[in-house]
């Protein structure tokens, strides 16, 4: 299977469909990224389910698509 080269886009939803966080062009292991609950305007977001879409790039040039969602809890 092709391996991972960088995440494009990495985009988590409240539930009216407004980006509460968005990271672009980032290497998969930086500990550094990742969502801790706060929305873009550094409010922390109340629990409850967060669809996301994930872009991928792979290093033989392709991307990819994922969609899901994250259930944060406090």
């Amino acid at each position: 299977g092709s391996k991972l080269k960088t995440i494009s886009i990495f985009r988590i939803f409240d539930r009216w469909g407004n980006a509460v966080y968005r990271h672009t062009n980032f290497d998969p292991a930086d500990p550094i990224v990742f969502w801790n609950g706060q929305t873009t305007t550094g409010v922390y977001a109340n629990p409850g389910v967060f669809p996301y879409m994930l872009e991928i790039q792979l290093i033989n040039g392709k991307h990819e698509v994922y969609n899901g969602n994250i259930t944060l809890l406090r």
